[in-house]
């Protein structure tokens, strides 16, 4: 089984003044490929129950992305959408049998439009969340 397993997470302080660009997210938590693997797993964590599940399963992981930043200022759109694209290029290479996501709610608020294309580019290229399980972490604690 083909699993991807990505994490994008930042809590938004719309009265930080803090910026939040990609030194931000590489500062706290920035990794890509094995070192997602590496890093996450066996962390307790959403990402980390993922990735361990997948390994008790002999699935077949791609990791494109796991970052998170501290409480700033909302996310730079130019961030943003690369974060995605890192995300989106695996999928659009090969399909996918499970799309395992751990996103932080207030992540998506900030780019709401290029959250739901985000989504539906999943379905379009790989993803059916009709028939497949799909796991995801949208907290919500506001």
């Amino acid at each position: 089984m083909r699993v991807l397993i990505a994490m994008m997470k930042h809590e938004t302080n719309t009265f930080s003044p803090v910026p939040t660009d990609l030194t931000r997210f590489k500062n706290w938590a920035y990794y890509t490929g094995t070192d997602v693997l590496d890093q996450i797993g066996g962390t307790n964590t959403p990402t980390g129950a993922y990735i361990d599940h997948a390994r008790k399963r002999g699935c077949e992981m791609v990791t494109p992305l796991a970052t998170e930043a501290m409480p700033s200022g909302p996310v730079q759109r130019d961030v943003y959408e690369h974060m995605v694209e890192t995300i989106l290029a695996p999928i659009e290479e090969q399909p996918f049998d499970v799309a395992l996501l751990d996103l932080l709610s207030h992540f998506f608020h900030e780019c709401f439009a290029s959250a739901l294309t985000f989504f539906k580019k999943m379905l379009v290229v790989g993803v059916d969340f009709q028939e497949k399980l799909v796991g995801r972490d949208l907290s919500k604690n506001r």
